[in-house]
């Protein structure tokens, strides 16, 4: 008799692998990092990651408010990047830089707002919002 904790593990290696060749865009994490300069308040911009990754869209729906009579709407994305790529942060900004099937997601900006580890992930999958202006 198997035990499914064994077997998800022996499985795991070819798992990852094949979540890897779904990752057909380049993506680009930049981190704040180090004391502002003090006459213009900016903090240094270093880069964490480059490489493989993928623009997901898990839940179809968005959120609406109402602020001051301001509308503004949000939609939860996440990005995929291979397990052990880096350490991400809150904060931390990510760009596409290429991606082989969708030129127009090339140049968004998305900023992570929740890191979503997992035991025996397949993929580190960060829930982003676009970054808009």
């Amino acid at each position: 008799m198997t035990v499914l904790g064994v077997e998800l593990d022996g499985a795991l290696v070819e798992l990852r692998e094949q979540t890897l060749s779904t990752m057909t865009s380049t993506v680009r994490v930049v981190r704040e990092d180090g004391p502002s300069d003090p006459l213009t308040g900016v903090r240094p911009v270093v880069k964490i990651y480059e490489g493989p990754g993928k623009v997901q869209v898990p839940d179809q729906q968005e959120r609406t408010t109402t602020v001051a009579g301001h509308v503004h709407t949000e939609q939860r994305d996440e990005i995929h990047v291979p397990v052990g790529a880096f350490a991400a942060h809150v904060g931390d900004v990510i760009e596409v830089v290429a991606d082989e099937h969708d030129e127009y997601l090339v140049g968004r900006l998305y900023r992570v707002v929740r890191t979503l580890h997992k035991t025996r992930a397949t993929a580190y999958r960060l829930a982003v919002s676009e970054v808009t202006t």
